[in-house]
């Protein structure tokens, strides 16, 4: 404990310096007193003899009670001793009440108790002898009595106990002053920076101190969590911050997927926009396709009756021979119409199959679109399952279309060998009716082999207006499929236009949340920067 701090047993010492030379000046003025009355013996005497008692005592136990309860006392003594020399003076009366107010400095109820006791006890027996006549000195002459006494002690006991109480509060704040004084001294700040919080009062002896201990265990207590709690902050803050910065690098990379996943959606679009376009066209062409072999179906039929005609004309021309001229310019006439019809066959054979092949060509382009289609959707992920069941579907259409194609592009080359039959088979009947003008010999014979040519043309012509028929009935399928590849190409494409704006705002989304990723992260930083801070701070208590 520093030379500087209060504690009782320093107080009690100065007080007991103080008192000394208190003593010596009550000795002095004894001294002083003595030629007045001749009381030189008494002065010495007790006035020495007491102020070398006091004397020996504070150089050999100062601040202990035995020498406070003898300072009291030599004193009061020493006052009684005056009031002797002074022959019962009442001015020196006063000594009394301003040694007794004096003795407040140790803050020792004891100490005035005993000396008000002993003041008490001088004037009952110094009044009673005096009163005895005795060579003593209380009171002055005839002042002397029970009465003075009891008012004399009056004045004294509402002072000792005025007193007494001021001591006993005197004491516990200075007990409280030196228990503070003792604290301070272990709550200094350290040359490190450091606070010591371990510090308790082991000895309490006021409340002040047993309520710092407990103020001192919550403080410690509440250190603890603090430092535990900014221990665990610093880690959360640390782990905040690596998980933003992975966030961050997530958010970097899926704001680039979704730019690159956009791109491509936005690109497909346009592949199924130019799909549903080559699907139209197809649909057109399919569409005049099935016009055209309408047309050639109603051109079979009629082959078919002018063959039927032409039989009936060579039955006429076997039971009517004078009419054989005439029938055989009708049948050169015929055969000229047949003729031209059978070329028309031919020409419309021949853009059946341009169209066949072409049907042939956009099925291709469709099911190479199909597959671009599919492996575009297969890289969308979830989002692209609809378009894959699209494309499946569009596939699936094109190769139908594909194989009807086919079917088409046979069915015209058999068309077109039998109409190539056809025409020679007219040419020849051309060639007939050249020689039914030549020679009407001929005709039976003439007629009979038309009339087996007829009836090869009829079969022939039948076989052709059956497969004309077909081909109308597929391309009337395939228009319809067409038609369906059309509306599922235009439904395709608003989906994806639908999926490009879902894909913009997750993109602006994701920017966002981007910017807002590094703004935890910065704030995180923050945060670990202001717990190691505080962990750094909690470690300044020393708490054991």
């Amino acid at each position: 404990m520093g030379q500087d701090q209060f504690s009782m047993k320093k107080l009690w010492t100065q007080g007991d310096r103080i008192m000394l030379l208190v003593v010596w000046g009550l000795v002095v003025f004894s001294l002083a007193l003595a030629p007045w009355h001749d009381t030189w013996g008494s002065a010495l005497t007790v006035g020495l003899g007491g102020a070398g008692l006091v004397s020996v005592l504070v150089a050999l136990v100062p601040g202990r009670l035995i020498t406070r309860l003898t300072i009291g006392t030599t004193l009061m003594v020493l006052t009684a001793l005056n009031i002797h020399q002074s022959h019962g003076m009442i001015e020196l009366h006063f000594g009394i009440f301003a040694l007794l107010a004096f003795l407040l400095f140790y803050r020792d109820w004891r100490v005035i108790g005993l000396s008000a006791g002993v003041i008490a006890a001088h004037h009952l027996s110094f009044n009673f002898m005096q009163e005895a006549g005795m060579p003593v000195y209380l009171f002055s002459h005839g002042q002397t009595g029970l009465g003075m006494v009891l008012t004399h002690a009056a004045y004294v006991v509402v002072e000792a106990g005025i007193l007494i109480y001021m001591s006993v509060l005197g004491y516990r704040e200075a007990l409280v002053t030196q228990e503070i004084q003792e604290i301070g001294s272990h709550m200094k700040v350290l040359e490190d920076g450091s606070v010591n919080m371990a510090f308790v009062m082991s000895d309490s002896k006021t409340g002040f101190s047993r309520d710092f201990n407990k103020y001192i265990q919550a403080i410690r207590q509440l250190i603890g969590k603090v430092g535990e709690v900014a221990g665990v902050l610093k880690e959360a803050a640390a782990e905040l911050n690596q998980v933003s910065s992975q966030l961050a690098d997530g958010s970097q990379d899926v704001t680039g997927q979704t730019h690159t996943a956009a791109g491509t959606i936005e690109e497909m679009a346009t592949n199924i926009r130019q799909m549903a376009e080559s699907i139209s066209m197809m649909g057109d062409n399919v569409t005049g396709a099935s016009a055209t072999a309408e047309q050639m179906s109603v051109n079979m039929s009629a082959i078919s009756q002018a063959v039927d005609e032409m039989t009936r004309s060579v039955e006429a021309i076997s039971t009517n021979a004078k009419d054989s001229l005439q029938i055989s310019n009708q049948a050169k006439t015929m055969s000229r119409q047949a003729t031209e019809a059978m070329k028309t066959l031919g020409d419309a054979a021949k853009e059946i199959g341009d169209i066949s092949g072409l049907i042939k060509r956009i099925a291709s382009q469709t099911n190479l679109l199909a597959l671009n289609a599919t492996i575009e959707a297969s890289t969308a992920g979830d989002a692209g399952r609809g378009f894959a069941v699209v494309a499946g579907e569009i596939k699936q259409l094109a190769g139908q279309s594909s194989a009807a194609a086919d079917t088409i592009a046979k069915t015209i080359s058999h068309v077109q060998d039998n109409t190539q039959s056809a025409v020679h088979i007219i040419n020849g009947m051309a060639d007939i009716v050249d020689a039914i003008n030549q020679s009407v010999g001929q005709i039976s014979q003439a007629v009979a082999n038309q009339s087996q040519t007829s009836n090869e043309i009829s079969r022939n012509v039948n076989q052709a207006a059956k497969g004309v028929q077909e081909t109308a009935n597929t391309m009337a399928v395939v228009s319809v499929g067409s038609g369906h590849l059309t509306r599922n190409a235009s439904e395709a494409a608003k989906g994806v236009q639908d999926v490009t704006v879902t894909l913009q705002g997750v993109s602006t989304s994701m920017d966002q949340s981007h910017s807002g990723v590094h703004h935890v992260a910065d704030s995180s930083e923050g945060l670990r920067r202001m717990a190691e801070e505080l962990h750094r701070m909690v470690s300044l208590f020393k708490l054991a």
